[in-house]
């Protein structure tokens, strides 16, 4: 495994949700105002020498951090990312068009994985923006619907 010093979602007014940091161990959030975003990391992990998975945490990057990087599946943040120019293009050029794309951390981030309404907070529509940049791209990367606990085999 491979720590990537990575970037936090940026939103529209050029802010971050939850600025600050840590200096200590936190206690447990009880909502979501309780979290301080701290630092952002991506993992490049590799299975079995088969498989390499490029996992973020947030929906920004540092170019030249993931040069040279040719996962074969990327976990995409979509969080707030029309605030950032060109996220989807830059990052999918920079990667070299991944076998395969699955849009993440696009519902509400705050709802229960028992909550029957978790689908509903689901931005449906992440997956078509993803694809028709990949279209507009000409790579041949294949992108994946998530969905909450449901397995993805490779």
């Amino acid at each position: 495994m491979q720590v990537i010093r990575s970037l936090h979602s940026q939103s529209l007014g050029y802010g971050f949700f939850a600025p600050g940091t840590r200096v200590a161990p936190p206690a447990a959030p009880t909502s979501i105002n309780d979290l301080v975003e701290g630092g952002t990391l991506a993992y490049h992990v590799t299975v079995r020498d088969r498989l390499k998975v490029l996992l973020f945490g947030g929906t920004n990057f540092v170019a030249r951090e993931l040069s040279g990087l040719r996962p074969d599946v990327v976990a995409l943040c979509m969080t707030d990312y029309s605030s950032l120019h060109h996220y989807l293009e830059r990052l999918l050029t920079v990667l070299g068009g991944p076998r395969y794309v699955i849009p993440v951390h696009h519902d509400d981030m705050v709802t229960g994985y028992d909550d029957p309404n978790l689908p509903a907070t689901v931005d449906r529509t992440a997956a078509t923006r993803v694809r028709d940049v990949v279209r507009a791209l000409g790579l041949r990367t294949e992108v994946i619907e998530a969905e909450h606990l449901r397995p993805l085999l490779f």
